[in-house]
């Protein structure tokens, strides 16, 4: 139940990325969600670790003086 409320929720910021791909907070949240679902005990997750990289930069490029991107 947990995990489906997280991929459930995952799918919902990706939806807010695609209507507002210019959006910090939409950006940095999915960013973070993937940084999360890339690190699975000591393996890292390659595909979510690459996506949690572009959202992120996105996001350091949308307000780079955010406290949150340092």
């Amino acid at each position: 139940a947990e995990g489906s409320q997280f991929l459930e929720g995952m799918k919902k910021i990706e939806e807010a990325v695609n209507i507002y791909p210019n959006d910090f907070d939409a950006n940095f949240e999915l960013g973070y969600l993937y940084l999360q679902k890339a690190s699975v005990g000591e393996r890292m997750n390659k595909q979510y670790l690459d996506k949690a990289v572009k959202s992120l930069e996105q996001a350091a490029k949308l307000k780079p003086d955010t406290a949150a991107v340092w």
